[in-house]
């Protein structure tokens, strides 16, 4: 029981990490573009 419980939170962890990362990235390329039509 209790090691399903950790795999599943290690799951969730990772899955968060991941959504994090397009987040950031998401973000990052929209500043870009936005840098690149002020100039």
């Amino acid at each position: 029981m209790q090691k399903i419980k950790s795999i599943h939170i290690n799951n969730l962890s990772s899955f968060i990490q991941i959504k994090l990362k397009r987040l950031f990235l998401t973000l990052f390329i929209l500043s870009f573009s936005i840098k690149l039509g002020k100039i």
